[in-house]
């Protein structure tokens, strides 16, 4: 049969005008006609010739084209006891390693989710994320790029489609806030491992949610870790399920005991909360997957990247782009930290140092001046983002007060002009 099967293979090549190749270069020919796409006008032995650096290209792959650290693989913190904050994995090496396809039938859908296997669950899923991509991306996304969270690739490919996607401002903003949120697509899922004033600092909007995070990391969960108060991984659950539970969730729909640290966060923006992973499962047609397994948010690449610019299209990143806007969409704190900052303040100047670094200086320019609450201190009115009542007042009045507009030319901006206005103001 092995005998029959190679003279078919070169009766078929010669008939084809393939000449001049070695017993070896038809083996190989033979393999990878039938597992790979030819290129028109390519014949057997270059098509293996370019398989095979492709190959190469894959195993020694290791630069991020952003100029950012090589990838690590992705480390849930909350799975040892407890870790040194700047602990890392080793380097990953070699190529990614391919999905296997399902060999069950394809798998159905319902309203209520998937019908099948969590593995068939699981690859349709990928392919569902792949055509939401495809249906975002001008060219055609390469799915071997984004089934292996551990291939530094697939956040290339991510880059690349949103910026076809995205708005050059838009874009400029999703990837500053990729960038405070998961340090670049390095940190896909949040760690629990704060120290105790971080942990309140960060994960404590009200008294009753402090003094509750200060009791955990003073009791028996809690542990001195190089003169640091830590907590274990049991300490480091229950924190997620104080700041983000049923008690306090702030809208995140985490209705079941253990929710805060279920929908905890995941992804490239850190998506948090039941109605959140719920609402994007919806929108990428993956019905209930995301709720029933929402490691997905942090395991799977194209799944990662469907749902990351789903959330920003379904919160009108395009539609937001200030620094209070960003904040609103992103969901981040709109207090002060220890500095006497507001986040948001600081977000918004790594959007605009994202362009400049980019080249885009125009739109840099541009962005500088959408901070609302650089408008509002240089105005002397109360300085929270918001641009309300009092704060439109306070700036018609310095407006006409510094500028040359007039009372009426004043009371004729929007709040976004207003803004605007000020912050172009000599």
């Amino acid at each position: 049969m092995v005998t029959m099967t190679l003279a078919m293979t070169l009766l078929l090549m010669l008939l084809k005008g393939v000449t001049n190749m070695g017993i070896l270069d038809v083996l190989l020919a033979k393999d990878t006609i039938v597992t790979a796409p030819k290129i028109k006008g390519e014949n057997p032995a270059e098509m293996s010739l370019r398989l095979f650096d492709q190959e190469q290209e894959a195993a020694t792959f290791k630069a991020d084209t952003r100029g950012e650290p090589s990838f690590q693989p992705q480390m849930d913190k909350t799975d040892p006891a407890f870790f040194a904050e700047d602990q890392v994995s080793p380097p990953i090496t070699g190529a990614p390693e391919r999905r296997a396809e399902p060999s069950a039938a394809p798998t159905a859908f319902t309203p209520k989710g998937f019908v099948g296997t969590p593995t068939s669950d699981r690859t349709v899923g990928n392919d569902l994320a792949v055509t939401r991509l495809n249906e975002l991306s001008t060219t055609p996304v390469n799915k071997q790029k984004l089934t292996d969270v551990s291939d530094t690739r697939w956040f290339q490919e991510f880059s690349r489609v949103s910026s076809e996607a995205l708005s050059t401002g838009a874009n400029a903003a999703l990837l500053a806030t990729v960038d405070h949120e998961s340090n670049g697509g390095s940190t896909l899922v949040e760690s629990g491992n704060y120290t105790r004033a971080s942990a309140i600092a960060k994960l404590g909007g009200d008294p009753e949610r402090r003094t509750a995070i200060g009791a955990l990391y003073d009791g028996p969960q809690g542990t001195t870790v190089e003169g640091q108060r830590r907590l274990t991984k049991a300490g480091q659950e229950e924190l997620f399920n104080i700041a983000y539970g049923t008690l306090h969730d702030g809208g995140l729909g985490n209705t079941e005991v253990g929710d805060g640290f279920k929908f905890r966060g995941r992804g490239l923006i850190q998506v948090t909360g039941r109605n959140n992973y719920a609402s994007l499962s919806t929108a990428l047609g993956l019905g209930d997957l995301l709720v029933r397994e929402p490691d997905l948010l942090s395991t799977d690449p194209a799944i990662i990247s469907a749902a990351t610019l789903q959330y920003v299209e379904d919160k009108d990143l395009e539609g937001n782009l200030s620094a209070k806007g960003l904040a609103r969409v992103i969901g981040h704190a709109n207090r002060r930290n220890q500095q006497g900052v507001f986040p948001a303040e600081t977000r918004w100047a790594a959007v605009v140092a994202e362009l400049r670094t980019s080249g885009q200086t125009r739109e840099a320019d541009e962005m500088e001046l959408r901070d609302e609450y650089a408008a509002q201190r240089a105005v002397g009115t109360t300085v929270d983002g918001s641009i309300g009542p009092n704060s439109k007042t306070a700036m018609r009045s310095w407006l006409t007060g510094n500028t040359n507009l007039t009372t009426v030319e004043a009371s004729a901006l929007t709040s976004e002009e207003l803004v605007v206005a000020v912050n172009s103001a000599p």
